[in-house]
């Protein structure tokens, strides 16, 4: 049977769980997107996920050429919530993502995440630089830009290990993720006091190299 608890927006960590898999509701895989609302994401919900990324074959965990991911969906006989607090999983299935799959859905996540940022009212500075400093003032060899580079570089072998539609559906991600920092980086400067003025200038600094590479 399955606990289910209301933790605020329907995703999260699971506390019991210690091999870095995470735990989402709200519908199939991948459906519980940044701009789906509190309430469709944790009314009439038939199904739960958890990811648990692994590396293929002999590769490292910080090569994301190597890095895939395996989505267990369980499958509930209730939509929850229910008037029961423990509601039996009815069945179970396992969807493998491959290395380019992997990182398109970090990248498309990343945009969503920005999207539904902007579109606030009142953008919030903090939740913005989180972003903006992970992708854009990265300090090692990993994130956006190595995606760009192991996948979508002219002299790499991604053309001949994976197909046409899969390249450019990363490749289509990657220019709405450039478009969407480049809009958060403005608004940020628009939000940030003197005192942040330095930062600023090494987010517009990051943007440019990013959008050069």
């Amino acid at each position: 049977a399955l606990s289910v608890s209301d933790d605020g927006d329907g995703d999260g960590a699971d506390p019991n769980d210690g091999d870095g898999a995470s735990w989402h509701g709200g519908g199939a895989a991948g459906s519980g997107t940044s701009n789906m609302s509190h309430l469709r994401r944790t009314t009439n919900v038939p199904c739960f996920y958890y990811e648990t990324p692994f590396v293929q074959g002999a590769g490292r965990v910080d090569d994301v050429a190597a890095m895939c991911k395996r989505k267990t969906l369980l499958h509930t006989e209730r939509v929850v919530p229910h008037v029961k607090k423990r509601v039996r999983v009815a069945r179970v299935e396992e969807i493998v993502l491959s290395p380019i799959e992997a990182s398109t859905e970090l990248i498309e996540k990343q945009v969503g995440d920005l999207e539904a940022e902007l579109a606030r009212s009142k953008p919030r500075a903090k939740v913005l630089q989180m972003s903006l400093q992970g992708s854009l003032l990265l300090q090692v060899n990993a994130g956006p830009l190595e995606i760009a580079r192991v996948f979508l570089s002219a002299d790499g072998d991604a053309r001949t290990r994976y197909g046409a539609a899969q390249l450019r559906r990363l490749r289509n991600g990657m220019l709405a993720f450039v478009d969407v920092l480049q809009r958060a980086v403005e608004v940020n400067g628009r939000l940030v006091g003197d005192d942040q003025l330095e930062f600023q200038s090494m987010l517009e600094k990051g943007m440019d190299e990013f959008a050069a590479k």
